[in-house]
C-alpha cells in the first residue's frame, strides 16, 4: 500500500496501470443499465433552494450481472426533497427498499444496491476563465429500481436470480386435460 514509512518518502508504485489525469473532469459514465451500490450520501440545497439528497453510487456491473468498462466508476444522483421532484426521492427509496413512514437516516443508505439506467445528454456551460460558452456531455442517473429477489433452491439457498415480475400482465395458467 502506497504511504510514507515515517522518512517522509512514499512509495506509490505501481502507476503504470493507471491513466494520467490532469484534475480536469473526466468523461461521464456512458448510457446504460447498471448494478451499483450507495457509497455517499450528503445533504444539500438545490438551485431552486429545496433540501436535496446528493447520493454517490459505485458501480459494481451492468445490469445482467456482466463486468463493463464502467465498473468501478462512481456517478451521483440528486433527489429533492420538496417540490415535484418528491416523485424521484420516493422512487429511489422504495428501489432500495424504505416505505412509509419514509423515516431513515442518510447512513441508512449507504451500502444498499439497486439498478438504475444512466441518460446521456449534453448541456452548455460558461467557461468562468475566457467568458466563451462551451458544450459539455452530462450522465443522468434514472428508473432506479430494486435488485431482482435471488430464487432459493429446494435447501434454501441462493440458486439463481428470479427476473423482476411485471404486475401488469396476468399470469398464464395452464390446464390439466382429463
Amino acid at each position: 500500500m502506497a504511504g510514507s514509512n515515517g522518512t517522509g518518502y512514499f512509495d506509490d508504485s505501481p502507476l503504470d496501470d493507471v491513466a494520467s489525469w490532469d484534475g480536469e473532469s473526466s468523461a461521464p459514465v456512458e448510457p446504460g443499465d447498471y448494478e451499483a451500490e450507495i457509497m455517499e450520501v450528503t445533504e444539500a440545497v438545490s438551485s431552486n433552494d429545496n433540501p436535496m439528497l446528493v447520493v454517490t453510487f459505485g458501480i459494481l456491473g451492468a445490469a445482467d450481472g456482466s463486468e463493463t468498462e464502467m465498473t468501478g466508476r462512481n456517478i451521483r444522483g440528486r433527489y429533492v426533497r420538496a417540490g415535484k421532484g418528491r416523485g424521484r426521492l420516493r422512487n429511489f427509496l422504495e428501489s432500495i427498499g424504505i416505505g412509509a413512514p419514509w423515516q431513515y437516516g442518510v447512513d441508512d443508505l449507504v451500502g444498499k444496491k439497486l439498478l438504475f439506467t444512466v441518460v446521456g445528454g449534453e448541456y452548455t456551460k460558461m467557461d468562468p476563465q475566457t467568458g466563451e460558452e462551451e458544450t459539455r456531455q452530462s450522465a443522468n442517473v434514472q428508473k432506479e429500481r430494486a435488485l431482482p429477489e435471488p430464487v432459493k433452491n429446494s435447501k434454501g439457498k441462493s440458486a439463481s436470480v428470479k427476473p423482476p415480475q411485471d404486475t401488469k400482465q396476468p399470469a398464464k395458467t395452464s390446464q390439466a386435460r382429463r
